[in-house]
């Protein structure tokens, strides 16, 4: 039972993912919660900064339901959010970069009934698939490929620990759950 209720909850994270990741990320302001609904985004994280500039006074809450996005617009969006002390809610899901971010960001969370929250990978996590994908690309492109991930990890690393570190929060908290040491409890109970 324990297989089965992880690979369906595996598949539904990727289910989730595809299904909504090129829908329109939309964001508006109900009362006191910027709505946040969809991959995260430059322009759609820009528009929370907007509203809550305009709002400052009025806006407790930031209900997000996201699949995540780039590592370093996470961050953006968390780094905002702690610093403007904004309280997190989980809507329908919040995966990726939304829950190894923005998440923990917040100083106080909610989770709505059956909400899902996906941590996984981070920077850290990055650098066996980055690895692998780099095999497969042909060796004219290797090089250059690998310089550009090396450049971009170790600006980001650096950014994620930092970020973890200000909060307080153990950075292995993206990659915990896929651990070797956790694989045993994959068979448990079936």
């Amino acid at each position: 039972m324990a297989k089965f209720l992880n690979l369906f909850s595996l598949s539904l994270i990727f289910t989730c993912t595809f299904c909504y990741a090129n829908e329109p990320t939309q964001v508006f302001l109900d009362g006191d919660k910027i709505h946040y609904q969809g991959g995260l985004a430059k322009e759609a994280n820009e528009m929370v900064f907007e509203i809550f500039k305009k709002n400052t006074s009025k806006i407790k809450w930031l209900a997000i339901k996201s699949v995540g996005g780039e590592v370093n617009l996470g961050l953006d969006l968390a780094e905002f959010i702690n610093k403007n002390s904004l309280n997190v809610e989980v809507t329908e899901y919040c995966l990726s970069s939304c829950a190894n971010y923005v998440f923990p960001a917040a100083h106080e969370k909610r989770i709505t009934n059956h909400a899902l929250i996906g941590f996984h990978g981070g920077t850290s996590g990055m650098a066996a698939g980055v690895a692998e994908f780099i095999k497969t690309l042909p060796e004219s492109e290797r090089e250059a490929t690998q310089k550009h991930f090396d450049e971009y990890g170790e600006k980001t690393l650096a950014r994620e620990a930092d970020f973890f570190q200000k909060l307080g929060v153990n950075p292995n908290i993206t990659t915990l759950g896929q651990s070797d040491k956790y694989k045993k409890y994959e068979d448990a109970g079936s």
